[in-house]
């Protein structure tokens, strides 16, 4: 259980770059430090450790930030190796090469960065490693899920690299299996959420959608005309009805769930706060009225609870 926990540990610390958290740029004394920590831990356990391939990855963000791109890439194929030897987690293999593919998009459009002359060769690689981990998924037992979050991780990969056509063609795969998904009558009760989760996602392509508590303490959207100069705050009508879209047919999943499912409440509670968030009160108030009837209350406080208090500061 121990090396387990160790593996998938080093999962999320890979997934780091696909979070977006690549680090930022250091002087060549943070990057030997990072080094000589790897070292150091292969020198008392050696690469067959499960904690290995998460360590690695980390240095290679840290190449990849400070556009050492052989190096980052040396780094993550003995990453790989090691993982492909020790893994027992099936999530952590796609997700250590959607982290690298993720890393060279963004290293890709840094401007902190010194200008890359081989771009086209880098983003190259970047697609290539995206359809390893691809294939990686399709053989795994647990394909429907990982699937769908690889695929819609791959939409974001892409745009993230300015790759706007392969964005848009992985769009379509995703969208024509879910829409095969979604007129399935038969799915069970986690099939049905894990497509309605990725709906979700897809909707983030286009606009923010935070879960509700979150969605009411941001600073109001403006929808606002498509030919509307790019300020703060404000979203495109086309984006808006694209996420809007995706939106509604996740909500369409959820409400093939019971009444009293906790996610078909959540995803009723967090699609009205959506609607809040970019001032469509009509809109809003329909989806508080379905959430109301879901939880056969009209007490605002149940219908929108509030945080419990933060121990720390003793604020919500």
């Amino acid at each position: 259980m121990k090396n387990k926990s160790a593996r998938l540990l080093g999962s999320i610390v890979a997934l780091g770059i696909a979070a977006g958290t690549l680090p930022a740029m250091a002087d060549s004394r943070y990057v030997e430090q990072v080094e000589k920590s790897l070292q150091d831990f292969v020198a008392q356990h050696g690469k067959d450790n499960g904690s290995y391939p998460g360590l690695a990855m980390n240095l290679v963000s840290v190449y990849l930030s400070n556009g050492m791109a052989q190096k980052a890439d040396e780094t993550f194929k003995q990453a790989v190796e090691s993982a492909k030897a020790h893994s027992t987690s099936p999530a952590e293999l796609p997700g250590m090469y959607m982290s690298y593919a993720m890393g060279i998009a963004q290293n890709c459009t840094n401007r902190s960065l010194p200008q890359n002359k081989n771009q086209k060769a880098e983003l190259d690689l970047a697609h290539k490693t995206l359809l390893k981990g691809l294939s990686i998924v399709n053989q795994s037992p647990e394909k429907l899920s990982m699937r769908l979050n690889y695929l819609s991780d791959m939409i974001e990969c892409y745009k993230m690299g300015g790759m706007k056509a392969e964005a848009s063609v992985q769009l379509q795969v995703v969208d024509q299996q879910l829409k095969l998904l979604e007129s399935d009558d038969k799915l069970k009760p986690e099939k049905i959420t894990q497509v309605a989760s990725t709906l979700i996602k897809l909707s983030r392509q286009y606009c923010p959608s935070p879960m509700f508590r979150a969605a009411r303490m941001m600073q109001p959207m403006q929808v606002v005309s498509d030919d509307s100069p790019i300020k703060p705050n404000t979203v495109k009508s086309k984006d808006f009805k694209a996420a809007e879209a995706y939106q509604l047919r996740a909500m369409a999943q959820f409400n093939k769930l019971p009444e009293n499912d906790p996610s078909r409440i959540e995803a009723q509670r967090a699609f009205a706060s959506w609607y809040h968030l970019y001032g469509q009160t009509k809109q809003e108030e329909f989806q508080t009225q379905q959430l109301s009837k879901l939880m056969h209350t009209t007490d605002r406080n149940k219908l929108f609870p509030q945080p419990p208090p933060c121990p720390a500061c003793g604020m919500g």
